[in-house]
């Protein structure tokens, strides 16, 4: 007589299964393709090929109980794919390419929660603020088209964005006669996101972060000192008593009650004083082996009040390549140490020497990438890597990814890119209006709907902004904004630009 396998024990079987197998496995039956489905399968798939070989997980993919067993299954095959492409065989695959272009020169490009990208593009004296969607870029057949666009008074030299509970706060410098720091926000109005203009800070520039209502930079009054700055109530602290005669500081990055700034040679570290009226002062550093050239630190791309503090990484790129290190700083004890992750040393020949630049890391810790040439031989490519950073006691490796394209926008102007290895995209732009979206991992577009939390695009409820109606929050300023930088939208040209910060300062 026929016995059936139980269900259950048919999908005991198929955890143990290797994805591969498990796929051609599935197509024998109805049956066994049904059961194939069950999200109890592919829960334990996520954590034992993704969580467990630490290929890159954003901190913004949605709760596990929240997707459902179709998006669980299509982000572990996604995570597997891209991983034997762009890490196990980069050799042998190409990626899917979307040109679309610009009338002014890329100066700024950021990819938001693998959903959204923002470019600046900027002329000589105005610039353009827009935001596509990742999505629609990599479906459309078209020239496509950006959700939302505005304009500014002045070129657009650098940006930064910190994501609050769904909520996306922008800081840009822009480099007109006297430099400015530009803080945004994107809402919603008419189911339309656009544009918030929040508040702008004059003479500070070469920005390089924002923590809700606070902006690290290097420069204050054009003088070189790194300082911090309270958008919301325009007050500007410097952090040394006199300026950096050498260089100034390349990174910066805040947590809840200290400062790390990296200079050529050394890391400082300012810890606020309550009992100081709040005020930062210097409380310890530690010298680098090498002079930096560029720094960047761990990403804080999506923060909520559920998120731990996880160990602080930094990525330097100097003379003798690239290194990441794991910055330990314990005020309760008062320790503050430096340890090595890896180390890369870029290639030599009796022709040249590569140098490595223009590092980063992606939207996790766990990967970093950087910009690899040769001054000494200028048909020498320039070409984009990629390193995974190892975990515990496994051995440093090279850059598991290195690329080069003749039609990468990047080789005209280096560094105007931004790359998120979780998703496998990447973004490059130039001088001369081109960009480039550029997908790595060949999974479709359309089954990533839902699988990542969302911008919220509204005004935050008792918090940074206040719930009001359209009505009094779009109000005419143009008297008031007269020779300051103000915002013009493209899409949506009956009505202003808001300006909030009357009502701040009717609210202190």
């Amino acid at each position: 007589m026929d016995v059936q396998v139980p269900d259950d024990i048919v999908l005991l079987l198929l955890q143990y299964c290797e994805v591969p197998a498990l796929l051609k496995f599935r197509q024998t039956c109805r049956r066994i393709h049904s059961i194939s489905l069950a999200k109890q399968l592919w829960v334990i798939l996520y954590f034992r090929h993704v969580v467990g070989l630490n290929l890159p997980t954003p901190t913004y993919l949605n709760e596990i109980d929240s997707l459902s067993a179709t998006q669980l299954q299509a982000f572990v095959l996604h995570a597997l794919r891209l991983c034997a492409r762009t890490i196990e065989n980069p050799d042998h695959f190409s990626p899917t390419i979307v040109p679309f272009y610009r009338t002014s020169s890329i100066t700024w490009v950021r990819l938001i929660l693998s959903t959204w990208l923002l470019v600046a593009s900027s002329d000589r004296a105005t610039s353009s603020i827009a935001l596509w969607s990742v999505n629609d870029l990599l479906l459309c057949q078209q020239s496509p088209k950006p959700v939302t666009e505005a304009y500014l008074e002045a070129p657009v030299s650098n940006g930064v964005i910190d994501i609050i509970d769904g909520h996306v706060f922008i800081a840009l410098e822009l480099r007109g006669r006297v430099p400015t720091v530009e803080v945004l926000t994107i809402m919603h109005h008419d189911e339309q996101p656009t544009f918030q203009r929040l508040q702008g800070i004059s003479n500070v520039s070469h920005i390089r972060f924002l923590r809700g209502p606070m902006i690290g930079a290097s420069l204050h009054n054009n003088i070189n000192i790194p300082c911090v700055l309270n958008w919301r109530h325009d007050i500007t602290e410097r952090l040394r008593a006199v300026p950096d005669l050498e260089g100034g500081s390349v990174a910066m990055h805040m947590e809840d009650d200290w400062i790390a700034v990296v200079r050529r040679q050394v890391i400082e570290v300012c810890i606020l004083c309550p009992d100081e009226g709040g005020d930062y002062r210097f409380w310890r550093s530690v010298d680098l082996p090498h002079k930096v050239g560029s720094a960047a630190f761990s990403p804080t791309i999506c923060r909520d009040s559920s998120n731990s503090r996880s160990p602080l990484r930094l990525c330097i790129a100097c003379d003798d390549g690239i290194f990441v290190y794991q910055l330990d700083c314990d005020l309760s004890v008062g320790s503050l140490s430096l340890t090595i992750l890896w180390h890369y040393t870029a290639p030599r020949t009796d022709e040249y020497i590569l140098e490595a630049s223009q590092v980063s890391f992606g939207v996790t810790d766990g990967t970093v990438s950087f910009l690899l040439g040769a001054e000494e031989n200028l048909e020498q490519p320039i070409t984009f890597a990629m390193a995974r950073i190892p975990v515990g006691d496994s051995d440093a490796k090279p850059p598991t990814f290195d690329w080069y394209d003749d039609t990468m926008p990047s080789q005209y102007c280096m560094g105007i890119r931004d790359y998120d290895e979780s998703r496998g995209i990447a973004v490059f732009g130039n001088a001369f209006g081109e960009l480039a979206l550029y997908d790595f991992s060949g999974s479709d577009a359309s089954l990533f709907e839902g699988t990542f939390r969302e911008l919220s695009f509204t005004l935050e409820v008792g918090g940074l902004l206040p719930t009001v109606t359209a009505a009094s929050i779009f109000i005419s300023i143009v008297a008031e904004m007269r020779g300051r930088i103000q915002l013009h939208p493209r899409r949506h040209p009956h009505f202003p630009i808001a300006d909030l910060s009357a009502w701040r300062n009717a609210s202190r």
